[in-house]
């Protein structure tokens, strides 16, 4: 019965302080890139627009 205390309480001490940060670690990667590319296209857009206004128009 001691055995299977001491190795629970050193398994959950493993995934309390390198697996869970792990994880989340690579979570939050993958949010950063997800976020990244969206970022990315708003300024695009933004640009073009910006673009498009600064170019005075040339009546005939």
């Amino acid at each position: 019965m001691a055995t299977v205390i001491i190795w629970g309480t050193a398994v959950s001490t493993l995934l309390t302080l390198y697996v869970i940060p792990c994880f989340y670690s690579l979570a939050s990667r993958f949010e950063s890139h997800k976020h990244e590319k969206e970022h990315r296209e708003a300024i695009e857009i933004l640009d073009s627009l910006a673009s498009e206004k600064a170019t005075p128009k040339h009546s005939s």
